[in-house]
């Protein structure tokens, strides 16, 4: 290896290839074991071009390059390990009014689809006012983001199946009125469906995809349980 000599190919090769790791850690929907693993790999096409830096390959050979690569390889740990902290899932949070900062990241999320939206179509349980107030936030979100509200509202709804947590709903055809209990429809999540889960969370509330024959087509139904 020439101490002196610029970085070699590899080296810019790894640096890209940390660079797009970043970028995809902070702009794709992951779970915390995806982040992690993603952060592992970042660490590791960082460390070896920093090993290379001429600041640490001029160091006499010896205890004090070692002490330089070490040192090299700490701060690369601090740098990821702050990152992480950046674009770290954040854990399931109850429903509740967006920080300027969560709803900024929201609607950027929202907006990132370019492929046409589907309409939203939200509801909230008949009677709980109160989380039908937060419910009514994401109207001005998703019209903020350019997304189609079904009569910008929130409908009170009361379904003979109460459903917990947050459930979108999509069009499903042939769906039996009495299917066992335990099993569901299959349905593929469109683009608009994968960006809304997206979205909401990135700001802690957990979705789960539901077949439904009365949701229209191009409509998607975002249903807040009681729970929430």
């Amino acid at each position: 290896m020439n101490d002196e000599g610029p970085a070699s190919r590899i080296d810019w090769i790894l640096w890209c290839l940390a660079g797009a790791v970043a970028v995809l850690l902070d702009l794709i929907e992951k779970t915390p074991l995806m982040t992690a693993g993603l952060l592992v790999t970042l660490f590791a096409f960082l460390a070896f071009p920093v090993m290379n830096l001429p600041v640490i390959r001029r160091a006499t050979p010896g205890a004090s390059r070692r002490l330089s690569q070490g040192l090299g390889l700490l701060i690369v740990a601090i740098v990821v390990s702050y990152f992480g902290t950046t674009v770290w899932p954040p854990p399931p949070r109850p429903l509740r009014i967006l920080t300027a900062k969560e709803r900024a990241r929201f609607v950027q999320i929202l907006r990132s689809q370019l492929s046409p939206r589907e309409t939203l179509r939200l509801g909230c349980p008949i009677g709980k006012e109160d989380e039908c107030l937060l419910v009514g936030q994401f109207i001005d979100i998703f019209k903020e983001a350019g997304w189609p509200v079904e009569h910008d509202q929130v409908a009170r709804l009361a379904p003979g199946k109460p459903q917990a947590g947050l459930a979108l709903f999509q069009h499903a055809d042939n769906v039996p009125k009495d299917l066992p209990y335990g099993e569901g429809v299959w349905v593929e999540l469109t683009p608009s469906a994968r960006t809304i889960m997206w979205a909401f969370g990135s700001v802690g509330l957990k979705t789960r995809g539901l077949g439904d024959a009365t949701t229209p087509k191009g409509t998607i139904g975002a249903y807040f349980g009681p729970d929430l």
